[in-house]
């Protein structure tokens, strides 16, 4: 086994400037970043202006999937979410570093405002008293921020950004809720406030937004990034720039691939590529003009295949004096979400079948560090975070007169792979890759 002493010397080290580039390089890098910094800065905030002058009122506007949780008895959906507006982004901090082809980066978004509709029913209640209560919601993210590391790669003549380990911090949370008294034109208005997200009813769809706003700064750096000529800053240090980098991903594929082929062994051994899905239950009202409730339960759920999960792409190498921190992306090629059948039944209505879904696209974010400040190095799984889950198809048998709810039974299934199933998948992964870690030498995979 390889230990933190070794692999301060082996890898990179304190001495990585001394040791791995040349000092030529080193003078071009001191040389240019000043610059490269500014430029960046205020090209950024030049392209935020640009797409804010010229989106119309519908590109400012952001949907989020609805949302399906439980309480208790109590169910709750959040529908016809949506992001008013685009974030103002404002960088308050920007650093870049070459030789770890790395943004560090402190950017505040200002408030983040999701509005949309609630239905809350209680399912217990529903058979002595069929009542439910819906409304307006408004939640706003006050004063957010996003501080973390950006991963940098060069490609052809440019630098690319691809992978964000940012971490988003909401000042507070504000939840608004809005409804109307019966038989009365009255409106009635509550608000909650809470520091943090996961102490408010945001914490359902907080995911999909970070996935939401993370996009939309992808898409505005990316933009301005890819402007500047890799040649013409660094001239005759490009070429030791490009091994460099090539070197980098080199040793952090090494390592997730490794980790990853010992990980999917254990999806394979333990039998746990097909995985068990909780119990959908949705109370739902008949389609205009009735009013009568119904009910679905679908049970025998099931999701697979964890043993096709992969490496999307390159991913991302930094290290410091203490630690080295490797991150990126991974997904599962073939991802089924279904249930083996369901009843449901509304008025004199009753139909079952089953019901099969497929996710076409999904990425997952997966952080390692490697900590180089004990006697032996320890290895840690940071992080394993469904990024997106996007390409979603469901296909229902048997509604039969039911068959209006086709729609419906789609959003209820997004909903609750976004709030429950995920979730799930995340503890499966993040076993499998902890067993990894226990049996890899990591530290003698990431030196040359």
């Amino acid at each position: 086994m390889i230990g933190a002493k070794g692999l301060r010397q082996g890898i990179m080290g304190v001495g990585l400037n001394e040791k791995k580039i040349s000092g030529e390089l080193k003078e071009t890098i001191e040389a240019v970043t000043p610059r490269f910094e500014e430029n960046l800065k205020r090209a950024f905030q030049n392209e935020g202006l640009r797409r804010e002058n010229l989106a119309e009122k519908k590109d400012r506007l952001h949907p989020l999937d609805d949302v399906l949780f439980s309480v208790g008895d109590n169910i709750i959906e959040l529908k016809d979410l949506k992001l008013t507006k685009t974030p103002d982004y404002r960088i308050s901090s920007l650093s870049a570093d070459f030789a770890m082809l790395t943004l560090h980066v402190t950017i505040n978004l200002g408030d983040l405002k999701i509005e949309g509709d609630y239905e809350a029913n209680n399912k217990t209640l529903q058979y002595f008293l069929p009542i439910v209560h819906t409304g307006k919601v408004r939640i706003t993210f006050e004063n957010v921020t996003a501080t973390g590391r950006i991963g940098m790669f060069i490609k052809e003549d440019s630098f690319v950004v691809e992978h964000y380990d940012l971490v988003y911090t909401p000042r507070d949370v504000a939840v608004l809720v809005l409804y109307k008294e019966e038989n009365s034109d009255v409106r009635v208005e509550n608000e909650i406030a809470r520091q943090k997200v996961e102490d408010t009813i945001a914490l359902t769809f907080w995911p999909e937004l970070k996935d939401t706003v993370t996009r939309l700064l992808h898409r505005q750096l990316q933009t301005v990034i890819v402007e500047e000529s890799v040649n013409d800053l660094f001239g005759e240090s490009d070429v030791e720039l490009r091994n460099h980098a090539h070197q980098l991903i080199l040793k952090a594929n090494r390592l997730v691939d490794s980790l990853l082929c010992t990980a999917k062994s254990k999806i394979v051994s333990g039998s746990v590529r097909m995985v068990e899905a909780p119990e959908l239950n949705v109370i739902f009202k008949g389609r205009h003009p009735s009013q009568e409730q119904g009910l679905l339960e679908a049970r025998g759920g099931y999701v697979q295949d964890l043993s096709t999960l992969s490496r999307c792409n390159n991913v991302s190498f930094y290290e410091d004096e203490k630690d080295v921190i490797i991150y990126g992306s991974l997904h599962l090629r073939e991802f089924k979400y279904g249930y083996e059948n369901y009843k449901g039944r509304q008025a004199n209505a009753s139909v079952g079948g089953s019901i099969r879904g497929m996710i076409y696209r999904n990425k997952i974010f997966v952080k390692l560090s490697l900590s180089k400040s004990q006697e032996h190095c320890v290895t840690q799984l940071e992080a394993v975070q469904f990024r997106s889950v996007n390409d979603i198809e469901v296909l229902v048998s048997g509604l039969g007169s039911l068959s209006w709810l086709a729609k419906n039974i789609k959003t209820w299934m997004i909903g609750n792979l976004r709030n429950e199933v995920l979730l799930i998948l995340e503890n499966k992964i993040r076993n499998a890759f902890d067993y990894a870690i226990q049996i890899t030498d990591c530290a003698a995979l990431l030196i040359d």
